[in-house]
C-alpha cells in the first residue's frame, strides 16, 4: 500500500510528507502506521479531483550538472556534491552546499 502511495506522490505532492513518514516505519510496521495509511487513502478519496497535470507544449530540454569532490576536506575527509538541473534554460533545482 505504501508503494502505491509513493507512486502517487508524483502527481499528488501534497501527500509526500505523510507518505515519507509512514514509509520510514515499513520495516517494522505497527497498528498506528496502518491507521495512518488508511487516513491517507481516505484523504485521497475525498480529493480525487486534485492533482498535477503535465502537458507537453513543445520540446523540453532537461540538463543536469554535477560537481563532486571526494574527501576534499583535509580535516574531516568529507565529500561535497553540488548539482543543478535546468529545464529549457531555467534552473529548477540546485544544491546549496
Amino acid at each position: 500500500m505504501v508503494g502505491k502511495l509513493i507512486y502517487l506522490t508524483n502527481t499528488r505532492p501534497n501527500i509526500s510528507y505523510a507518505v515519507g513518514v509512514v514509509n520510514k516505519y515499513m520495516a517494522t510496521p505497527q497498528k498506528p502506521h496502518m491507521e495512518a495509511v488508511k487516513k491517507i487513502f481516505k484523504y485521497l478519496c475525498r480529493t480525487i479531483d486534485f492533482g498535477l497535470m503535465f502537458i507537453s507544449i513543445g520540446k523540453f530540454k532537461l540538463e543536469g550538472f554535477i560537481n563532486a569532490n571526494w574527501a576534499c576536506d583535509i580535516n574531516t575527509k568529507k565529500s561535497t556534491v553540488r548539482y543543478a538541473f535546468q529545464l529549457s534554460g531555467s534552473i529548477i533545482i540546485w544544491s546549496k552546499n
